[in-house]
């Protein structure tokens, strides 16, 4: 293999402690790189770039995920570390990851970039237009982690998580209203085991978390999603090329969830398209 000389590989971005989705990610690349007998060195002081790090590794992963969106200070930070790798000669790689309203101020080093891979459509589209670069395109990594089902028993009829707020600018349950009286699942305090569980037992989720949408695609279930705080959910289903699912208005969310039933070729359709998604691999692993 062309690269077998790279052993050491420095992972930037560590959400795992975030919730159960943000640690089948890390979980997915930890495992895909240990079999392969690489050694993993990861981000731990997020308040400055760990050069000592970076100098001892032979390829820089920056996890995205989220992160990188309206040119916020931990974004910015990142893309600083990768400027710096790639001055020191170091193969770099941007991965799963979504891009929204962000600086042209890096955009040499994207076009440095040795791989660079989005996880859904509207951030392909942004850096085409408004960075002039034609990104790598795959589905999130937790879709890849392994799930094993252990019941397609439907018991519970509705099933709601949190909420993107943008009056309070962060998210939050439903407190009053149509939705208060359906059960709800707190994903920052479970496994990403318990949440695929628990909306395998659910027959619809409402859901404006992104990984909750990952979620319900993972386990096949039907799902009404809200939108969150940059658009990642509507990417996917952009990509996809049908977002009957995503409803923008919080009123009709309930209402749209019952007559979930009415579009069951819709979901087939949908997760039959993500079942055939091909999972990411790095240039040196492919």
């Amino acid at each position: 293999m062309l690269y077998l000389n790279h052993k050491t590989i420095y992972i930037l971005n560590d959400t795992s402690d975030y919730h159960g989705g943000s640690w089948a990610v890390m979980q997915y690349l930890t495992d895909l790189f240990s079999t392969k007998l690489y050694e993993i060195l990861k981000e731990e002081k997020k308040s400055e770039i760990e050069i000592e790090k970076i100098q001892q590794a032979d390829i820089i992963l920056l996890n995205g995920e989220g992160t990188l969106h309206s040119s916020k200070p931990r974004a910015i930070h990142l893309l600083k570390a990768l400027e710096y790798a790639q001055k020191l000669g170091k193969p770099t790689i941007l991965c799963n990851t979504s891009w929204f309203n962000m600086t042209n101020e890096f955009d040499h080093v994207l076009k440095n970039l040795t791989q660079l891979v989005v996880r859904e459509k509207l951030s392909f589209d942004e850096l085409e237009t408004k960075h002039n670069i034609t990104p790598e395109i795959a589905l999130d990594l937790s879709f890849h982690y392994p799930f094993h089902l252990i019941s397609n028993e439907r018991s519970i009829r509705f099933l709601a998580t949190d909420f993107y707020s943008k009056e309070f600018n962060c998210f939050v349950f439903p407190n009053g209203g149509t939705l208060e009286k359906i059960p709800s699942f707190n994903m920052r305090s479970a496994s990403w085991k318990e949440t695929l569980d628990k909306f395998s037992s659910s027959r619809v989720i409402i859901t404006g978390r992104f990984h909750g949408f990952i979620a319900c695609l993972k386990t096949q279930t039907r799902f009404i999603a809200y939108p969150g705080n940059t658009p990642k959910i509507d990417g996917v289903l952009e990509w996809f090329g049908n977002d009957t699912a995503l409803v923008k208005d919080y009123k009709y969310l309930l209402t749209n969830t019952k007559k979930s039933h009415q579009n069951l070729n819709y979901y087939n359709d949908l997760f039959d398209w993500t079942n055939n998604m091909i999972p990411w691999k790095p240039y040196f692993l492919k």
